[in-house]
């Protein structure tokens, strides 16, 4: 009698993308293989290599974007064939959930719904709510921040933002570091209840809005009104035309 086929064979009979995705040890993509640093102090380090040279490895994990380890403390580094993606992720889903799953996977950046836009569109947030009484610049740092992520069309939706609607108001904010000085603009899909700050500093807000910076990290904040906003917010930024301003995105958790 044939063997039943396993978990992992069925689900590539029924969608080989999502078996791709989700069987992340099978099929690894270059440059997503894990390195395992042993150091002089004994410490172990694991993550994706970010790029190296004679004098340091640069490794990022799921936490950190870059974490950097001098060539002189390293005592051990060997490359694993395994993902950093956490084994068994899908073992606590209905038949339903992991059939929707598939799905979602199969269509993932293709043409339609869920398709990549590479377009630099803020896809980490950080959020507070309900907000504090006020926002005074010097305690914006030291706010409660919790993360909050864009969906794949780039809308953070408003339930992600105001605890499922029973926050009046919420604060929220996208931090981008200026590489070269000078204008950068953003878009957004509405200002519709919104109060915009710049570093802390109140700033007129416009569907485009235009900025002038220095070089450095920048934080665009929102306080956001629930009763007077009806949709999630999507905020895409866009180089300044005749600007030498450039800028990067920041990422991670």
């Amino acid at each position: 009698m044939a063997s039943e086929p396993n978990c992992e064979t069925r689900l590539f009979l029924i969608c080989p993308a999502a078996c791709i995705r989700l069987c992340s040890n099978k099929i690894i993509k270059d440059g997503f293989e894990a390195v395992e640093i042993v150091t002089h102090d004994d410490e172990y380090i694991f993550g994706i290599k970010v790029r190296e040279n004679a004098r340091e490895t640069v490794l990022k994990d799921a936490v950190r974007d870059e974490i950097v380890i001098s060539a002189t403390t390293i005592k051990e580094k060997q490359h694993k064939a395994v993902s950093l993606m956490p084994a068994g992720l899908t073992a606590s889903l209905t038949h339903a959930e992991f059939l929707d799953l598939c799905r979602f996977l199969s269509d993932l950046g293709k043409p339609g719904a869920y398709a990549n836009d590479p377009s630099p569109i803020v896809r980490r947030w950080q959020v507070v709510s309900p907000a504090p009484e006020e926002l005074d610049a010097a305690i914006q740092d030291s706010l409660p921040w919790s993360p909050a992520y864009s969906m794949v069309s780039g809308i953070l939706p408003l339930e992600d933002i105001s605890q499922n609607g029973s926050a009046s108001k919420a604060v929220i904010r996208a931090q981008f570091e200026v590489t070269t000085p000078g204008k950068v603009q953003f878009t957004l899909n509405s200002i519709e209840g919104l109060t915009f700050y710049i570093n802390g500093k109140r700033t007129e807000l416009r569907n485009t809005t235009v900025l002038d910076l220095p070089r450095g990290l920048h934080s665009a904040l929102f306080e956001l009104d629930t009763k007077k906003r009806q949709e999630g917010l999507r905020m895409e930024f866009e180089q300044t035309p005749g600007s030498a301003g450039r800028f990067q995105l920041v990422t991670g958790r």
